[in-house]
């Protein structure tokens, strides 16, 4: 992009603080010296005063509104969610604290439905909802069948969570796919027993970087039977991570070692292969290293794909850059090294970099003092674009806008929009129109019946360079509006969940506005069945009819009575209007149990007891009055009442729950013979049990 960038105007006022400090500390780090190349610091904004331990991790990014924002994993603290709208002035947003008794967030990743996916070693799979990123907030826990969790990868595909290198779950389980459709309320759909250090998923097939194991390509189509199709060997060692290019047949593969560690003297870099003829073994086609990349204790971690580029981050040598359009033969075009000689050590420099923010602007989350904003002047042009109105009228056509904000100039001619009506289909093609020296339009047509389309903007500058709006589309993002042929869409649903309770399983959602609403519909199908049928309507349930036009929300609730024990259930509630328009919410699985939902709470004898590598906690939880699920927290002490491991702490809902314990302490060490009480507090009471290992 051209040095020349015109941010967005703000209407915030911008902490005092954050750019003092962020001026102080920018210099600082820039001694002894540093290695700059195409690449400058745009803004900067000190994340330490949210670390007891001065530990950023990851850093991702999304778009709300029209409006940049970068998702900071702070390791010991919490998540961060920024303000990068205007570079120059990033401003902390929010702050969403980790739960209790956890620690190392390394990762969080956004999920486009507004939500946030947070893990963390112990501790459960946090929801944040960061559809007002001003007032971002923790919506849900999750920890069913693991006590910890390394990396979250969303799927936006197949509406899909996999949770990576889990630990404290069942025996043979490492890998957990769930099904994120409801984005607060995940559901288990999957297993795998291989444990990787990342993944990437494309489409029904994942590449998982086993570390020490070279990389497994796998068959996810079926969740619930996930088959390895391969596995190739990378011949250096610890295969951290990697990404796949838009072609599907270049992959790069990260190696994190420091110089001495691995069968040469380079220390962790960038290899290229080419995986376009699998089964067949993979080809490796080129390497990348740094000119530095030998001494010290110099490590890549991370690397992206965008387009032909390859944006990487290093442990102690900076944000780096590669054209690699002949794979065989990257070329590094933009570096920016904060330190050379390198002195701060390994895992104290560049976590991760993110550069698919549709204003071309890089973010960096530097390990020891916070978030980086930098403009590498090589790539696309910035533009800004408001997702279409989700609530959008439409009759023969949808119309939308964007407009240029930085770079070399657009090409209409050759700038075209993607769209398509259905996931999973091929992706149509409509041309872009020049409005204004900066803003530009688009229509997509809308055929009869088409309710809901998804697109992205992929465009061109006069030099041929190009940007995609969201940036990580067309495999792993989009844009997405629901349509109706002539009228406003009946309902906008804010919340809606479905709960196993004593006398059956509870639906309840909230509405923030109804038009024109004449009632919803409560559909179900049963594991196995292709079709939905109305279990009851709006049309004899006075429970269930709308309000026809009314600005503000109301609850509904819908109890299903007549589902069988042992089965797995889906549901969809429709929203009908009065002009018989429809919309659908779903669908909702659950599974009801074989046995009754108990009355009371009661903690089970664990078994193993006595035990040797690890042992099961068995407790059941009463039906909450108002159809809450409980706080639990579960701890194991020794005999002189120190704590020795948090087991469990989080939500669950009503029923019986099976929790494994490994027998480790919270310092991650196996704990030694003797007797132990186990201490379980949920419902409002305390129960103790006392539990033995003899090793």
């Amino acid at each position: 992009m051209c040095s020349e960038k015109c941010p967005f105007s703000q209407s915030h006022e911008w902490p005092i603080r954050a750019i003092v400090v962020g001026f102080l500390l920018l210099f600082p780090v820039l001694t002894p010296a540093q290695i700059v190349k195409n690449v400058q610091i745009v803004g900067f904004l000190d994340l330490t005063h949210l670390s007891p331990g001065n530990t950023i991790g990851n850093v991702w990014g999304f778009c709300r509104n029209g409006r940049e924002y970068a998702v900071v994993a702070i390791t010991d603290a919490g998540v961060a969610i920024v303000d990068v709208t205007d570079p120059a002035n990033p401003v902390e947003a929010s702050f969403v604290p980790k739960p209790p008794n956890t620690d190392r967030l390394y990762y969080a990743q956004p999920y486009s439905k507004g939500y946030v996916y947070a893990t963390m070693r112990p501790g459960p799979l946090q929801i944040i909802d960061v559809r007002d990123p001003y007032n971002a907030k923790e919506v849900g826990l999750y920890s069913q069948n693991f006590t910890e969790a390394y990396k979250p990868w969303v799927d936006e595909l197949r509406e899909r969570l996999y949770l990576i290198d889990t630990q404290g779950g069942p025996a043979g389980v490492s890998t957990i796919v769930l099904d994120i459709s409801n984005p607060t309320q995940p559901v288990e759909v999957g297993t795998y027993g291989v444990g990787y250090h990342h993944i990437y998923v494309r489409n029904d097939t994942a590449y998982g970087f086993h570390f020490n194991k070279g990389v497994d390509v796998l068959d996810v189509s079926d969740p619930a039977n996930i088959q390895l199709i391969m596995n190739f060997d990378p011949l250096l060692p610890k295969t951290h991570s990697g990404w796949l290019h838009d072609n599907g047949k270049y992959l790069t593969v990260d190696h994190e070692y420091a110089p001495g560690e691995g069968p040469d003297s380079l220390g962790g870099h960038l290899q290229i292969w080419d995986v376009s003829a699998m089964p067949a073994s993979p080809t490796l086609l080129g390497r990348y290293y740094t000119s530095t990349n030998h001494t010290g204790q110099a490590s890549l971690h991370h690397s992206y794909w965008y387009f032909d580029l390859i944006y990487m981050s290093y442990w102690t040598e900076g944000v780096r850059i590669v054209d690699a359009s002949d794979p065989r033969n990257p070329v590094e075009v933009g570096v920016y090294d904060w330190e050379d000689p390198n002195v701060s050590g390994i895992y104290r420099g560049i976590w991760g970099v993110f550069p698919y923010l549709p204003s071309r602007y890089i973010l960096a989350s530097f390990r020891t003092a916070g978030l980086y904003v930098l403009d590498y002047n090589g790539d696309g042009p910035g533009i800004q674009h408001t997702p279409i109105d989700t609530a959008k009228t439409a009759t023969s056509a949808l119309t939308g806008e964007f407009t240029w904000i930085n770079g070399a100039p657009i090409d209409a001619s050759a700038s075209f929009v993607y769209w398509r009506s259905q996931s999973g289909n091929s992706w149509n093609q409509t041309a872009v129109q020049q409005k204004s020296d900066s803003t530009y339009s688009f229509s997509i047509p809308i055929a009869p019946g088409i309710s809901r389309i998804e697109y992205y903007i992929d465009v061109a500058d006069t030099l041929g360079r190009r940007t995609r709006a969201p940036g990580l589309a067309p495999y792993l993002d989009w844009y997405e509006t629901f349509i109706s042929s002539d009228a406003a869409l009946p309902v906008v649903m804010v919340t809606y969940t479905a709960t196993v309770t004593a006398e059956g399983i509870q639906l309840v959602w909230e509405t923030a506005a109804e038009v024109n609403h004449a009632g919803f519909d409560i559909l179900r199908k049963l594991s196995g069945e292709a079709v939905f049928t109305v279990l009851s309507s709006y049309l004899d349930n006075p429970n269930l009819r709308g309000r026809g036009n009314a600005t503000r929300g109301r609850r509904y609730a819908f109890l299903d009575q007549t589902v069988e024990r042992g089965q797995t259930v889906f549901y969809l509630i429709r929203a009908i209007g009065l002009d018989g328009s429809i919309q659908d919410f779903g669908p909702l699985q659950v599974k009801y149990p074989l046995e009754p939902i108990p009355d009371k709470f009661q903690l089970l004898p664990n078994y193993p007891n006595p035990f040797n590598s690890g042992t099961r906690f068995r407790f059941q939880l009463p039906v909450r009055a108002d159809g809450k699920h409980h706080a639990i927290q579960l701890i194991v002490y020794d005999i002189n009442g120190r704590p020795v491991a948090t087991v469990f702490q989080g939500e669950l809902p009503p029923g019986e729950h099976v929790i494994y314990w490994d027998g480790r302490s919270n310092e991650n060490g196996s704990i030694a013979s003797g007797i132990y009480f186990a201490v379980l507090r949920a419902a409002g009471t305390v129960h103790i049990q006392k539990i033995t290992c003899i090793r």
